[in-house]
């Protein structure tokens, strides 16, 4: 086995790892967007809920859209993490093999 063919070898799997980690990251996800939207009020008029009622509901329904938000952007960080660490482990990796089989 030659060196160029264990080095190239190395780098392939390692950055094809890398990049889809990092597609993974960038994948398009579902978005909550926390606000409000004046038909979503309707329904509360209609019943006589009142303005303290109404906001309290809302501040819970933005902090579970927040959560969720955390959630998705916890994951996508850590896949990024592992793509910037497949890229270094590939490197390192092929720098071994090229001295090791030079």
């Amino acid at each position: 086995i030659s060196a160029p063919s264990v080095y190239c070898k190395v780098l392939i799997i390692g950055l094809t790892l890398a990049a889809a980690f990092a597609s993974y990251s960038a994948r398009p996800v579902k978005w909550n967007y926390p606000g409000t939207t004046p038909d979503t009020w309707i329904d509360d008029i209609a019943v006589g809920d009142d303005l303290h009622k109404g906001k309290a509901a809302m501040a819970g329904f933005y902090n579970d859209m927040i959560t969720r938000n955390e959630a998705i952007m916890t994951s996508n960080a850590e896949s990024l993490r592992l793509a910037y660490l497949a890229t270094g482990m590939s490197l390192v990796l092929a720098t071994v093999a090229w001295i090791f089989w030079a």
